[in-house]
């Protein structure tokens, strides 16, 4: 058992490719683990408390054949399964794809600094204003400081939602399909 609820079977897939150096399949899959079921690691990243990983993804074996057959497992990208279906809690075959770290870490921006606020806006204490700042290309951009909260909203949506486009478009060619989809479509929600 790992992490009291994947279980490796035996099968064509192992965990290690030699003795010092882990499997590919198998570093996602406990990591996945890790993400839904290690207190310590939730303690570090709340936003993973009460995700799940599905029956047939417990199953290393399974997890592991599903990964093989996915667009981007083979060039590295990182298991998301967020992107296809917002404020998903499940890891499981239909709601988990493969992206770019750089398309990973878009669709992240967490912002300890922003307290009760939304996504992409803290407040400017010496102003008294909302300031709004957007990741773009590995950076943080500043986009301004507004007295109204609402345009401080819409400012860093339209944003997000342009920098989506650009990422979908730049990826094109080495995303899944339904990745592609959900990334030029891509609508910012406010979730606290």
């Amino acid at each position: 058992m790992v992490y009291g609820k994947g279980f490796y079977s035996a099968g064509k897939y192992v965990s290690r490719n030699s003795r010092t150096e882990m499997s590919k399949e198998y570093d996602v899959w406990t990591k996945m683990l890790e993400r839904c079921y290690d207190e310590k690691f939730q303690i570090k990243c709340p936003t993973y408390r009460g995700c799940e990983v599905s029956d047939y993804f417990l199953n290393f074996q399974n997890f592991a054949e599903w990964c093989n057959n996915q667009v981007g497992f083979s060039q590295k990208f990182q298991l998301d399964k967020d992107l296809l279906y917002k404020s998903n809690k499940l890891y499981c075959p239909t709601k988990c794809i493969f992206l770019p770290q750089e398309v990973n870490k878009f669709l992240i921006g967490s912002d300890a600094s922003r307290g009760d606020l939304p996504k992409g806006i803290s407040f400017h204490k010496s102003s008294g204003k909302y300031q709004v700042r957007v990741r773009e290309d590995g950076k943080s951009h500043y986009l301004g400081l507004f007295t109204d909260i609402d345009l401080a909203k819409n400012i860093y949506k339209s944003n997000k939602e342009r920098i989506a486009k650009k990422l979908a478009l730049k990826w094109q060619e080495e995303i899944d399909a339904k990745a592609f989809y959900s990334l030029f479509n891509y609508e910012e929600e406010f979730i606290k």
